[in-house]
């Protein structure tokens, strides 16, 4: 009797309570909503972010934007230069492959398979290109035998079969030759010394060795005797990175990072 009085009196409490109900948009009434009772109080729910939380929010994107905005242009000039010292790589590779596998050069109305192949690089002002390189046949006789060239590149007497053009605004900042080791840190083409304006690198049946000539040398002015390394430097558009690629005697061609 007492346990159904004590219910009978919590439906009369629970039925005086007011309840808050919110309107649609046709003024019609909703059910209870949003709403607790805490300490015998209604109070709304009301989660969510601070102004602060949010400006913190907003302060950490623009800061990663930003940074990464910054960050763009370098990777991108890091990545075409990279991809350009490939390029130049690949292109001594075609002369080698043009040398070693004997392609055939129509010299007049003759077609001869013993001429070398090489590639020209020529940085002169006077003359040359700093962002271009050629792909020729070395058809030019040397000492009076019309089976071997010269070892430089003659336009007016070698067949030129490729002129290359580096991508983006790249360019061929220094060449450099020696009959050691260069360098594998730091700058390997400096501003005295062995650093030159011309480099002819040209490969002859049946070695895949590298003949290389560099006009206005005290090393290797001539192909007797060649050079035992060339260095091919190249930059980006921006002149902020360079990379290098050596060329060694024995006809190994490698890109160097700086």
């Amino acid at each position: 009797m007492f346990l159904f009085k004590k219910i009978k009196d919590e439906e009369k409490i629970e039925s005086r309570e007011p309840k808050i109900k919110s309107q649609d948009k046709n003024g019609s009434g909703l059910s209870t909503c949003c709403a607790y009772r805490q300490a015998g109080r209604f109070r709304l729910s009301s989660s969510g972010f601070t102004l602060v939380e949010l400006t913190v929010v907003i302060a950490i994107f623009v800061f990663m934007t930003a940074l990464v905005v910054a960050n763009y242009g370098s990777f991108n000039d890091g990545t075409l230069l990279t991809s350009m010292s490939y390029d130049v790589a690949l292109a001594l590779r075609d002369a080698q492959s043009y040398g070693l596998n004997v392609e055939g050069t129509t010299v007049g109305s003759a077609q001869n398979f013993n001429y070398p192949f090489g590639m020209d690089f020529n940085i002169n002002n006077l003359g040359g290109n700093p962002s271009q390189m050629i792909l020729f046949a070395d058809s030019n006789p040397s000492n009076g035998n019309n089976s071997f060239g010269d070892g430089i590149y003659t336009s007016s007497s070698d067949s030129l079969i490729t002129t290359y053009t580096l991508a983006r605004g790249g360019l061929i900042k220094c060449l450099y030759v020696e009959n050691s080791a260069p360098p594998t840190t730091g700058n390997p083409c400096p501003t005295t010394g062995n650093s030159i304006t011309s480099v002819d690198i040209t490969f002859k049946r049946p070695n895949p060795n590298a003949i290389i000539v560099a006009q206005g040398s005290s090393l290797c002015p001539t192909n007797a005797p060649p050079c035992a390394y060339a260095v091919i430097q190249v930059e980006d558009a921006s002149k902020t990175s360079t990379r290098s690629i050596v060329v060694n005697e024995t006809g190994e061609i490698a890109v160097q990072n700086q």
